[in-house]
């Protein structure tokens, strides 16, 4: 009798963290029995199976080790040993992911190691980082990764797997974050007397709204590059913030300070001013009016004509003499000719 043919088509065709499944085709020939080796050891042994029996599988093996499989085909005292297959069981998984540090184009992250991994032939973790745009994977023995050249404010996917033997990956631990949106630009502050008009250039990246915070006033979101602050108190100095959002994540803010003009204060004033002005002058020419001796005086009363005369020569002299244009003998001959000149009528006094 002739013994068996090796088995066809060897294959370990499923496997877990801790399974492996072989799997053959029957040979020409007569066949009784299989018996299924694994890594060559008395203690991973299928047993006999019988010839209706193509696979068989072998469970509590070690995550991310690396097995051989061999089957025995027998018949009678004859057996014939297949050559080996060889396969991996998968990788256990990494634990969750932390994310450590934020900044506008870098995310670090963190994760803890994957359980029971201690007699795995090799393995390392495969980070994978993702927006609608484009994917990148970084591949690390550590248990730490800080990835760089991100767009700010960007909602990223980040996955980590544990990679063992035969490029086997464990199933993905996830975690979804976004980039710090960046500052806006160009910060500009226009002042009215009761408003701040406010307007900037769009931040770098993805934003979603803009929060404006002024002293003292309730902040406000926007969509746009411009806001209108109203209700404001004039030549009030106002502390401005105005930071961009994407999403829960805040940029750092950029900071203003801006005062309201002060024209319907001083205008008033000053017509208040300048009519306490007027007044006050109006007083004074009033009082010094008042004060100032009257240039009209009484007319004498004269009993006499020669009494008259004398008055009128006096006048008439002491009005040249203060003019410098006569001296002084001439202001007494040029009396006189005046005084000539004049003609005196006699008072009439009713008795």
């Amino acid at each position: 009798m002739d013994g068996p043919e090796t088995v066809q088509q060897l294959s370990i065709t499923e496997q877990s963290n801790n399974s492996i499944t072989v799997s053959w085709d029957a040979p020409n020939g007569n066949v009784q029995f299989y018996e299924v080796l694994l890594n060559s050891s008395s203690s991973r042994r299928s047993g006999l199976l019988n010839k209706s029996i193509n696979s068989h599988e072998f469970w509590n093996l070690t995550a991310g080790k690396i097995y051989t499989a061999t089957v025995i085909t027998k018949s009678g005292n004859f057996s014939q040993e297949s050559e080996p297959v060889t396969n991996a069981t998968y990788p256990n998984p990494p634990g969750s992911i932390n994310i450590n540090h934020t900044t506008t184009n870098s995310i670090s992250i963190a994760w803890d190691p994957a359980l029971w991994m201690e007699n795995s032939d090799s393995f390392n973790y495969t980070v994978t980082i993702s927006n609608s745009s484009w994917s990148r994977e970084y591949n690390t023995i550590t248990t730490s990764e800080n990835l760089t050249e991100l767009t700010p404010g960007t909602s990223h996917d980040i996955s980590v797997r544990t990679t063992g033997p035969f490029g086997l990956q464990s199933q993905r631990v996830e975690v979804k974050t976004v980039t710090i949106p960046a500052k806006v630009a160009d910060l500009n502050c226009e002042p009215g007397d009761f408003s701040l008009s406010l307007n900037w250039e769009e931040p770098f990246g993805v934003w979603t709204v803009v929060e404006v915070n002024v002293t003292g006033r309730i902040s406000q979101r926007v969509t746009g590059t411009e806001v209108m602050v109203a209700g404001l108190q004039p030549a009030q100095t106002y502390i401005i913030s105005v930071t961009s959002l994407s999403g829960s994540m805040r940029s750092s803010p950029r900071w203003i300070s801006c005062q309201t003009n002060s024209t319907v204060i001083w205008v008033p004033v000053l017509i208040i001013t300048l009519l306490g002005l007027l007044t006050a002058l109006g007083v004074a020419l009033l009082r010094r009016r008042i004060r100032k001796p009257s240039m009209v005086q009484e007319e004498p009363v004269y009993e006499t004509t020669d009494q008259m005369q004398t008055y009128a020569n006096t006048i008439i002299l002491g009005a040249l003499q203060s003019s410098n244009q006569l001296s002084k003998p001439e202001s007494e001959d040029t009396a006189q000719n005046l005084q000539s000149e004049i003609t005196y009528e006699t008072p009439t006094y009713i008795l």
